[in-house]
């Protein structure tokens, strides 16, 4: 089994944790019942950096039977 690394408790206390927790690349659904009725995810600007996509890149949503694979699709003129 992989040897996970020890958080200091002097970092765990301030950033208020009690104890280590795993950090998972999560994304809020939102859903815009009023108005369009579509739903959006909400990523960490972090994440969307990291993978190099910016604001009003058009992302491919492929439905597989293990879930939802996003990738940026490529650009047609």
């Amino acid at each position: 089994m992989e040897e996970r690394p020890v958080i200091p408790p002097e970092i765990l206390e301030e950033i208020g944790l009690r104890e280590p927790k795993a950090i998972k690349r999560i994304a809020t659904l939102i859903q815009d019942k009023k108005h369009t009725k579509q739903f959006s995810l909400k990523f960490p600007a972090g994440t969307i950096e990291e993978i190099g996509w910016e604001a009003g890149d058009k992302i491919e949503i492929k439905i597989e039977s293990d879930g939802l694979k996003l990738q940026k699709a490529e650009e047609t003129d």
